[in-house]
């Protein structure tokens, strides 16, 4: 037998946010209305910067949050934008948050293990960590060896934020090459 429960909330202005109690769930980097600043190719592959409120959000399959930005108005024509992208987190940057739903720091570790890393930033383990030997993410900056002395096995860890502020960087503006 099915049972089926109707009720009616009114909202005037707030959102609700449920949390899934799995372990791999990471609490979002971003709120609906925040301003944000997103780093990326436009639509004429010329690297821009646009500021945005998000108005969505999403956590996926990959364990990772995807954000729906409402961009400003053009700056150069002030001309209202009907733009909307959906994003991964590292492309976003906060820029003003004049009314949080979350009051409290969040608790994730700015230092994340290769994997989990890799999930935020949108890459592979291993691309990770080929962009480290060939010098875009710096150790004791953007990553840190977390083994022991003499153990022979590397235990990295990633500050996702520097790094997601490194991978902004248009690729032919990095410094280094992959030949």
């Amino acid at each position: 037998m099915r049972s089926s429960i109707q009720s009616s909330v009114a909202l005037k202005e707030g959102w609700l946010l449920a949390s899934s109690k799995e372990s791999t769930f990471t609490p979002p980097q971003f709120y609906f209305g925040d301003l944000v600043q997103w780093t990326g190719e436009d639509t004429d592959g010329v690297w821009t910067r646009r500021t945005g409120q998000i108005t969505g959000m999403h956590f996926t399959r990959l364990r990772t949050w995807q954000y729906q930005v409402r961009f400003d108005a053009e700056p150069a024509t002030g001309a209202e934008s009907d733009l909307d992208i959906s994003c991964a987190e590292y492309l976003l940057q906060l820029k003003q948050s004049p009314h949080r739903v979350q009051p409290h720091p969040t608790t994730l570790s700015e230092w994340l293990m290769t994997a989990q890393a890799a999930q935020v930033l949108g890459l592979s383990p291993e691309q990770l960590r080929r962009l480290r030997r060939k010098g875009l993410f710096k150790v004791g900056h953007h990553c840190r060896d977390t083994s022991f002395p003499n153990s022979g096995l590397s235990r990295w860890q990633w500050h996702v934020a520097r790094c997601g502020q490194a991978l902004a960087v248009p690729p032919e503006k990095r410094g280094f090459s992959f030949k």
